[in-house]
Order: structure tokens, then sequence, then C-alpha cells
């Protein structure tokens, strides 16, 4: 599980890094991608990791583990930005793993129907007698 947030003063990349372990360039791609939004010391214009920021680095780290692509990893982290509020971050996750189902069984649903027709096919092709393309080619010439 992810380490939880402490409040606190804002960890640098460097800091960030080494709490998730993960390289710092990791983190400053995750922010080109949208999936972290750190604030900028004004004095150096380092990246500076708040606890909401810190949040959603241990978040995107657990997602990417799970191999999701850095695009859903956004997305996500952007939905939970705009749910706002402990239940209606209930209700969006219930959503997305009610849709996960649908989509799963939608998925086995179509391989098994693929898989009766290409058995009707090979039990078609068998019955009328039709050969194997082995078996097709011409008997040798005796003559």
């Amino acid at each position: 599980t992810a380490p939880a947030s402490v409040p606190g003063r804002p960890l640098t990349v460097g800091e960030l890094a080494r709490r998730l372990g993960v390289h710092a360039a990791t983190l400053r791609a995750w922010e080109s991608q949208g999936i972290l939004r750190p604030e900028r010391d004004r004095a150096t214009g380092y990246r500076m990791f708040g606890a909401e920021s810190v949040h959603d680095a241990e978040i995107a780290r657990q997602l990417r583990r799970g191999g999701y692509p850095l695009r859903q990893v956004a997305r996500f982290l952007a939905s939970l930005r705009d749910a706002g509020g402990a239940d209606a971050l209930s209700r969006f996750l219930g959503s997305w793993q009610a849709r996960l189902a649908v989509r799963s069984r939608d998925l086995l649903a179509g391989a098994g129907t693929l898989d009766a027709y290409l058995s009707l096919l090979d039990h078609a092709a068998a019955s009328s007698g039709a050969a194997a393309p082995s078996d097709s080619a011409p008997p040798p010439h005796t003559g």
C-alpha cells in the first residue's frame, strides 16, 4: 500500500522521488502528462510537492505498478480531482468498477461467440467432406 501523505513542508522532486522509489525524471514525466501539478518555489523555480501532489504521486505510482498507461493514470487522477468529496469519490469509484466489470464480461462474451463460430465452421467443413488444405494436393503421377 502507498504510504500516507503527511502534512508539512512541501517536498522537492528529489525527496518525493526517494519517498516513492522512482527517479526524479519519472516525476517530471508525470508532470508533463498532467498527472502531477506541483507548485514552483518563487525564488528558485524548483518544483515543490505539497500534500495533495504527494497523494497524487502515490496513487500514480500504484497505478503504474498495476500496468496502467500514463494517459489512463492522468485521466483517473483528473476524475478524482473533479469528483470532489468522499461521497462523490465513492460513487465515482463504484461507477468505474461497474464499467470495468461490464467491459470484462463483454470481452468474454465476444470471445465465446467467436469460439463458437469458429467451431461451427470447423464442424461444417468436416461434415461436408472438405479436405484439409494439406490433403488437397493432387495424387502423385505414376505413369
